[in-house]
């Protein structure tokens, strides 16, 4: 994937479009269609989650965890490589002179791309264990709250926060009423009941979604972007393993015998399931982390968020053709407080 250039640059082979329109505006036009994109995979890998766990003998969330950070690492290492030997050639080509834009980048930083892990393990795993005891569309809506906390996040590290975000805050949380109230069947009394265990860990994915945000905008113009998302996924399949060796260390223990891998996804050799998990570690994995980095080069955090906030209305669609969810009344209500609260929210 090329990098967009920066605010400002030139380009003699400017398309039409770009003779029309400032490079600013182009290039934010892209970044935000990119973002789009990445707002459609993400709502697909929840849906394909959501397919695997139906499926005979699913998988643990460790071991889910793991087995799509192994091969989203393995497709990130095939772009490494031939984005190595492109560059190669274009160097030997054009006697040495390095041309293309990321080239003068840094080497991504080890601290930096451990962080970045270390957010993105907390979001998708707590996303992949939330997923387990609620349903796609809730768990797509609640994971939109990182819209509301991502400005207040980017406020306690010195940014003003305007009154827009308190607005935003106050829309999202009653559509989060609303969610829980389809849950404890429109009881009012049973609203603290109705959020169950599945939409904390949605929430706490949301936070750490924000986190991994902020941080993807800091750095994003720093470091190229195949480079650091293959270190970043390279940490993070260390730390599914060690969570995925971990389980598998306590049953054992638990049954006192030794016990296979395969216990920990014993419906493994399913065909619907191997093509559902390959395709949530190239579609939803490698390349729309690659794509939402690129993205994120000319847009503000505060911005990308409301664009993938677009990410429940492909959920909704997805789990409807894909999963036979249906999306109740008290779910339609709280998806579009939380939804209009994003909006309000981004307007930072």
């Amino acid at each position: 994937a090329k990098m967009l250039p920066s605010y400002g640059s030139a380009d003699g082979d400017s398309s039409s479009l770009k003779d029309l329109l400032s490079e600013e505006v182009y290039h934010r036009a892209v970044g935000r269609g990119l973002l789009v994109l990445c707002s459609a995979l993400n709502a697909s890998l929840q849906v394909a989650v959501k397919m695997l766990y139906n499926t005979p003998g699913p998988p643990s969330a460790s071991a889910l965890s793991a087995v799509r950070g192994l091969l989203s690492m393995v497709v990130l290492l095939l772009m490494v490589t031939w984005r190595k030997a492109r560059k190669s050639r274009r160097t030997e080509e054009t006697d040495g002179l390095i041309q293309e834009n990321n080239a003068a980048r840094a080497p991504p930083s080890a601290a930096v791309a451990m962080e970045l892990a270390l957010w993105n393990v907390g979001a998708q795993g707590l996303l992949n264990v939330g997923l387990m005891f609620t349903t796609a569309n809730r768990g797509s809506f609640f994971l939109q709250l990182s819209v509301v906390l991502t400005p207040i996040l980017a406020g306690c590290f010195g940014a003003k926060v305007p009154l827009f975000v308190w607005m935003g805050a106050v829309l999202c949380l009653l559509g989060v009423a609303f969610l829980s109230l389809q849950k404890a069947d429109s009881n009012v009394d049973e609203l603290l009941r109705g959020f169950g265990l599945g939409d904390a860990c949605c929430v706490g994915a949301a936070l750490s979604w924000s986190l991994y945000l902020l941080k993807t905008s800091w750095v994003s113009n720093t470091y190229d972007e195949v480079s650091l998302q293959f270190q970043k996924n390279v940490y993070m399949t260390i730390l599914y393993c060690s969570w995925a060796l971990l389980e598998w260390i306590v049953l054992c223990a638990q049954q006192g015998v030794l016990l296979p891998l395969s216990v920990l996804w014993p419906g493994w050799y399913h065909v619907v399931g191997l093509v559902v998990i390959l395709y949530s570690a190239v579609g939803p994995g490698a390349i729309e982390d690659v794509l939402q980095q690129i993205g994120q080069k000319v847009t503000p955090a505060a911005d990308a968020n409301v664009i993938l906030s677009m990410e429940p209305v492909f959920t909704i669609l997805l789990a409807y053709y894909f999963v036979g969810e249906t999306l109740k009344t008290a779910s339609a209500v709280g998806g579009f407080f939380i939804i209009v609260g994003a909006i309000f929210a981004s307007c930072v």
